[in-house]
């Protein structure tokens, strides 16, 4: 997954955290930090060197199409990862929600992408 960021550094470091792993330089994409997950996909911190697209063009294209999160992540306990959410200051307005028999909740890291916790 490849997660484009304004500010390279706090945004790598607060991925880090999150997920309690640390990054390494990716050599196929130049050098940017990827943090290798045990299972799924690899998060890539790209510093917008893949994602040339202005931010306020970006921002106004996810609003006018609504699109959906960026990432979905699986959780066994989603009280506790909501819990962990909360404890490293994103935005998690809505709690835990349900739609057509799932339980889930999204949030937004610290550059505004919205993910989705299931």
């Amino acid at each position: 997954m490849i997660k484009s960021v304004c500010f390279h550094h706090r945004a790598n470091n607060w991925h880090e955290d999150s997920v309690a792993k640390n990054s390494e330089p990716d050599q196929q994409f130049g050098g940017l930090p990827c943090i290798r997950m045990d299972r799924g996909a690899h998060l890539l911190i790209d510093d917008n060197r893949l994602n040339q697209s202005p931010r306020a063009f970006y921002n106004k294209l996810q609003l006018d199409l609504r699109t959906n999160p960026i990432a979905v992540i699986e959780s066994p306990d989603l009280a506790a990862a909501l819990d962990h959410v909360h404890s490293k200051g994103a935005i998690a307005d809505n709690g835990l929600e349900s739609r057509q028999g799932v339980q889930f909740f999204t949030f937004q890291d610290p550059d505004g992408n919205g993910l989705m916790v299931v």
